[in-house]
This record gives C-alpha cells, sequence and structure tokens, in this order.
C-alpha cells in the first residue's frame, strides 16, 4: 500500500470535511462529526481493478457508519454508508469460516463486483460526500481524553457506587464501541472544536 496514496487521500478528506479527525491507522478510522469512517486505500494492480476486502466486525457491530475506499488516487473514492456496503459484501463467496468478504472495484464503470457474485453500479457513492454529515456542522472533535477504560474503572473503583458524577455542565448520554480499543463517551451535548482549535459545548435538546 502507497504512503504517497495514503496521504494524497487523507489530504483530500481534510479538505473535503472539514474538522475531520484520525482516530487510529490500522484500521483506519477518522471522526467526522457523530460519524465514525473507515478508510482504505488500493492501488492499481490491473487496469480500473481494485481489490479490498472489509472486516465483518467493523458493520456488524455497527461501530462503523460510512466506509471510504479510494482506488488508485484520490479523484476516485467510494463512499458507502454502512448500510448501502453491507448487502453487497455479504453476497460474497467466502472460501471458509475466517475468511472476510473480498471484491473488486471497477474505477472505469463504476461498479462493485462481490467475489463470486453479480456486480452492483455504485455511479452514486463516487465522491459521495453529500451522504456524510453537512459539513456546515460544526465537525472537529478531540480524540485523546487521556483516559483508558482500565484507568477511569480503577480510579472509580475507592467511590460510593451510588456517587453522583459530574461532567462540567455535560449531560451524559452513552457509551458507543467504535472499533478494538476505542470507546466513545456521548452526551447529550455536542461538543466540537472549531478550524481554530477552540471547543464548544451546544445543547441538542431542550431543557
Amino acid at each position: 500500500m502507497s504512503a504517497d496514496l495514503q496521504n494524497a487521500v487523507a489530504e483530500a478528506l481534510q479538505e473535503s470535511l472539514p474538522g475531520i479527525v484520525e482516530l487510529k491507522k490500522t484500521p483506519s478510522l477518522w471522526m467526522y462529526g457523530s460519524s465514525l469512517l473507515n478508510v482504505r486505500t488500493a492501488s492499481e494492480k490491473s487496469g480500473a481493478k481494485f481489490w479490498f476486502d472489509v472486516t465483518p466486525r467493523l458493520y456488524e457491530s455497527e461501530s462503523v457508519d460510512f466506509f471510504l475506499f479510494a482506488c488508485g488516487d484520490a479523484e476516485h473514492i467510494y463512499i458507502f454508508p454502512r448500510t448501502a456496503l453491507e448487502p453487497m459484501v455479504r453476497a460474497a463467496s467466502l472460501g471458509g469460516a475466517k475468511q472476510v468478504p473480498q471484491f473488486t472495484l471497477f474505477t472505469d464503470t463504476n461498479e462493485f463486483e462481490p467475489a463470486g457474485a453479480a456486480r452492483y453500479s455504485i455511479t452514486a457513492y463516487l465522491n459521495a460526500f453529500n451522504l456524510l454529515p453537512s459539513a456546515s456542522v460544526p465537525t472537529a472533535v478531540d480524540r485523546n481524553a487521556g483516559i483508558t477504560v482500565g484507568d477511569l474503572v480503577r480510579q472509580l473503583s475507592g467511590f460510593p457506587q451510588d456517587a453522583e458524577l459530574y461532567m462540567g455542565g455535560l449531560h451524559f448520554y452513552r457509551l458507543k464501541n467504535r472499533s478494538d480499543h476505542l470507546v466513545q463517551l456521548e452526551f447529550q451535548e455536542q461538543v466540537y472544536r472549531d478550524s481554530s482549535g477552540q471547543l464548544f459545548a451546544e445543547d441538542l435538546i431542550q431543557r
């Protein structure tokens, strides 16, 4: 996998999706607003054909919201919502119980071919950044909370079970498993950083 291609795609994402933040290198996970993106790249190997696979747990657990596949350059990025990708990859034939679904993307015809199955037209997904949350909504996020789940559990272990947690005026909503070793703590407020890095918190519901 070309590092130059990965860098070009990263630049394209940052230009098209202001405020997007890279969370992990492997697997490649990015956060845009409240959406988690899995970004994959493939260099050209045979004409306009590009081979990919996808790890089932990323869509079966519903942790990833969008899957992005860059084919050869930053000009051909197919953007699939999880709900659109999953039915297509499930059509792929698997060589064994432990194998992951594989598929081919054809950039000359904009088609998706699951291994051993019929092709799907995917023209609507080419560079379809419009499928992602509106860029007019503040989307910058700060991933590093400076603490792991284990550290938090250990620090809380000495407090009474019925003690209330104060979160600086924020109101807890839920914990969301985003991937291996990444849990997102979500609030009822929208918390984000603007393009200058300044942190904001805004109410999403009326109290």
